[in-house]
């Protein structure tokens, strides 16, 4: 039998305490030293990098969501107006830039603000599930018969480097389409509301 230092490392004591020590000791998985190891790298170029370079990533950053802010104007509603539209006589809602929410009960015409704005940028009448052509959607008076016409406008925002024909109809378009039941027609409005086409 082998011996080490006086002891016989068949004693299977030794062998116990060995096995007792090794589990004892902090051992790291491949995957936590290269963690551990990419970690300390990004520390040292943290720490290595200049003050100015920190502060001209927070502008450009800053830069960026401006410049996303800006190009995004194009497109975004402004405001809805229907006169004598499905159960609205007159209703002008102005919308905030960012996020809005409709709320109301149940037949408030909530949903009728979604078709008047499909309807107003070239939806038909089947598309929207309130009627298969125009005339119904137009408001009925008291007595049950359908009012004279209706009109639906849509304004949207026309900045930044989208805008369509932006020195022709400015910060705003308005499209606006009126129907009855002969028929139906569009126009297009620059942002002081005078008719462009």
């Amino acid at each position: 039998m082998p011996k080490r230092n006086g002891l016989n490392l068949n004693d299977s004591s030794l062998k116990k305490k060995q096995l007792l020590e090794a589990a004892e000791e902090p051992t790291q998985t491949e995957e936590e030293i290269t963690t551990q190891s990419t970690l300390e790298l990004l520390d040292d170029m943290v720490d290595d990098s200049d003050s100015d370079t920190e502060e001209n990533l927070e502008e450009t950053g800053a830069a960026a969501v401006e410049e996303k802010t800006r190009s995004c104007e194009a497109g975004i509603i402004d405001r809805i107006y229907c006169e004598n539209f499905m159960n609205h006589k007159k209703l002008d809602l102005q919308f905030c830039r960012n996020i809005n929410f409709i709320h109301g009960q149940n037949g408030s015409g909530k949903s009728a603000i979604l078709a008047a704005l499909q309807i107003c940028l070239g939806a038909r009448a089947s598309t929207t599930h309130r009627g298969e052509n125009l005339a119904v959607l137009i408001k009925r008076n008291k007595e049950g018969g359908h009012t004279y016409k209706a009109k639906v406008q849509v304004t949207l925002l026309n900045g930044g480097p989208d805008a369509f024909e932006p020195l022709k109809y400015g910060g705003k378009v308005t499209v606006e389409r009126t129907f009855d039941h002969a028929g139906n027609s569009y126009c297009l409005y620059n942002e002081n509301m005078k008719k462009i086409s």
